[in-house]
C-alpha cells in the first residue's frame, strides 16, 4: 500500500499538516502543472495551514488552486504569504506574477519576474514568463531581449530559437533575422515540421519561392503537407 493510500485510511484527527499537504498534492496533475480538483485541494490545504500557519509550501499551493478557480486576489495573498515565509523560492514570485497579470497589475507582474531573475539568474523560466508578459503587452523589442538572455543560458534548445524567430517574423516583420533563428532551430531539431513551415512562410514574404517550396516539401516529408498543398494550389510549388 502506497503512502497516499495510507493517508486516506487514517482518521482525520490523526493527520498532520504534512499529511494534509500530501493529500492535496495527490490531486496534482503533473502533465498540466496544476490541480485537477482545485476546490478539493483547497480544503486539504486549509487543514494543513490550520495545523501549521508557517507552512510556506501550503500557501504557495493554495495560491495555485485559487488561480485555477479564477480568484486572483486570493492567489496573490497566498503567494505573498508564501514569500514571507520563504523569500528565496522563485516559483512563488512567478506564480504571483501570473495572478498580478490577470488582475492587470502589469508593473507588479514584471517586478515579480525580475525579482525571480535576481534570485536565480540562471533559471530560464523567469525570463520566459516575462517574455510572455511583454508579448501580451506588445512590447516586442523587450521580448527579443528576453530570448537573447534565454538563449545565452540554453544555447542548444531549438524551441527558444523558434520563439525568438517567430517574434522577429510576426511582431517585428524582420524575416531575415527570423530565418537565421529558424536555421539554428532546424540544426538543433531537424525533425520538427513547424520549423520548416515557419521558415517557408518567411521565405514566401521575401519572395524566395524556391526555398519556400523546399521547406514546405520537407515539412510534407515529415507529415504535414497542408502548406505545400496550398502553395501548389496557388501555383508556387510543383
Amino acid at each position: 500500500m502506497g503512502i497516499i493510500d495510507k493517508l486516506f485510511q487514517k482518521d482525520v484527527d490523526e493527520l498532520s499538516d504534512a499529511d494534509w499537504f500530501l493529500k492535496a498534492h495527490s490531486l496534482w496533475n503533473y502533465e498540466t502543472g496544476n490541480f485537477h480538483k482545485p476546490q478539493k485541494a483547497l480544503k486539504y490545504l486549509d487543514q494543513a495551514i490550520k495545523l501549521n500557519p508557517n507552512k510556506g509550501d501550503a500557501y504557495g499551493s493554495r495560491g495555485i488552486a485559487y488561480f485555477q478557480l479564477g480568484n486572483y486576489n486570493l492567489s496573490v495573498e497566498n503567494h505573498t504569504q508564501a514569500i514571507k515565509i520563504d523569500p528565496e523560492y522563485i516559483m512563488n514570485y512567478i506564480n504571483r506574477a501570473h495572478a498580478y497579470f490577470q488582475l492587470r497589475m502589469y508593473e507588479k507582474a514584471i517586478e515579480d519576474t525580475t525579482q525571480a531573475t535576481e534570485l536565480d539568474p540562471n533559471a530560464t523560466v523567469s525570463y520566459t514568463v516575462r517574455a510572455g508578459f511583454y508579448s501580451q503587452l506588445e512590447k516586442h523589442d523587450l521580448v527579443i531581449k528576453e530570448y537573447d538572455q534565454i538563449i545565452r543560458l540554453e544555447p542548444n534548445n531549438a524551441a527558444y530559437y523558434y520563439a525568438r524567430g517567430w517574434n522577429y517574423a510576426v511582431a517585428l516583420d524582420d524575416h531575415q533575422k527570423a530565418i537565421e533563428d529558424y536555421n539554428q532551430a532546424i540544426r538543433l531539431d531537424p525533425n520538427q515540421t513547424l520549423l520548416y513551415i515557419a521558415r517557408g512562410k518567411s521565405y514566401s514574404i521575401l519572395k524566395d519561392f524556391v526555398r519556400m517550396c523546399r521547406d514546405y516539401n520537407k515539412a510534407c516529408d515529415l507529415g504535414d503537407c497542408e502548406s505545400l498543398q496550398m502553395a501548389k494550389r496557388q501555383g508556387y510549388c510543383l
